[in-house]
């Protein structure tokens, strides 16, 4: 029957080269601690916003960059193999991270809207702000489904919880439940497997 390999035992050729976006586990550290500072470093726009949205803007994407260089790195880890329980704890600090990312900025969208229409009409129109044209059409889209800030932060701090359920479903099927053999289109015994179905 033919097994599926292990990650130990493939060609390098055919496997993702990770190094590229976080060169190892001294890289990654220093890219949490950036990133946590650059979390905690909202805090203090809030309430602020209108005084320069842009600043604003600039400081919550500023934040989330280093959080997607680091998800992208631990979830790509754990698709390498989801029973590395070193990939499952990368991306768990991640997730738990980028809940409190959620949170921390959760002011920022219902205090843009608070914004005179106009005002944010201006950012959209604006060549120098052109980068964020989109960020600016979808939160003018999102108005009439944006709670007030207080609310936005609950929901903000329940990412993690009501992301449980696709992680437990997916551990589940990737990795703790066994499926059975069956015959391939070449007449093989194969391992069936999420990917294989």
């Amino acid at each position: 029957m033919q097994q599926p390999k292990a990650r130990r035992e493939m060609d390098p050729r055919w496997m993702w080269d990770l190094n590229a976006i976080v060169d190892g586990a001294p890289a990654f550290d220093a890219l949490l601690s950036q990133a946590e500072q650059a979390v905690a470093s909202l805090s203090a726009l809030q309430g602020h916003v209108a005084e320069d949205p842009r600043a604003a803007i600039r400081a919550s994407y500023a934040a989330s960059r280093p959080l997607e260089r680091l998800f992208t790195y631990a979830r790509m880890r754990t698709d390498e193999d989801g029973a590395d329980s070193e990939a499952q704890a990368l991306l768990t600090r991640v997730r738990s991270l980028a809940a409190r990312a959620s949170s921390a900025a959760s002011f920022l969208r219902p205090e843009l809207l608070a914004l005179p229409e106009e005002a944010l009409e201006a950012l959209k129109n604006d060549p120098d702000f052109s980068e964020y044209d989109v960020f600016i059409d979808d939160l003018l889209r999102d108005k009439p489904h944006t709670l007030p800030a207080e609310q936005e932060k609950l929901l903000a701090e329940m990412s993690e919880v009501l992301g449980a359920p696709a992680d437990i479903f997916t551990m589940l099927s990737d990795v703790d439940r066994p499926l059975p053999t069956v015959t391939d289109e070449n007449g093989q015994q194969a391992s069936l497997s999420s990917t294989v179905y």
